[in-house]
């Protein structure tokens, strides 16, 4: 298998990553660490936003933006294209994974996730 050239992160691989969260896959964490450009859907800014929030992850919405910011990530919108592509998923899917997953499909990307329910939709990385 060819490595992806694109990579969209899921909400809580980008948390654990800037909180330095040890819960961070080896390989999500090296490709987070050294990629030109990470693809950061809007709807996981959104679920980062209320973990904050409910302050289940130690950092700030400030903090957020300003790695965004300052990083290779790229923020994503969710357009008609990417609601297309979410509703040829399976619909048994939570709809923030739908998104997440609809999203690498439009770029050709694999998401850095370890949650099981995006395998055997979208290629995946931890």
């Amino acid at each position: 298998m060819t490595e992806p050239e694109s990579y969209v992160v899921d909400t809580h691989a980008l948390l654990w990553f800037l909180s330095k969260d040890r819960k961070l896959g080896s390989q999500a964490k090296a490709i987070l660490e050294s990629a030109t450009e990470i693809l950061v859907p809007t709807i996981v800014m959104a679920e980062a936003v209320t973990t904050i929030e409910k302050r289940r992850v130690s950092l700030s919405i400030n903090e957020l933006l300003h790695a965004i910011e300052d990083a290779a990530f790229v923020v994503v919108p969710f357009g008609s294209d990417t609601f297309r592509a979410m509703l040829e998923l399976p619909s048994g899917i939570e709809l923030h994974d739908r998104m997440i997953a609809a999203t690498a499909n439009m770029y050709d990307a694999a998401v850095l996730t370890r949650d099981p329910i995006f395998r055997g939709v979208v290629e995946t990385v931890w």
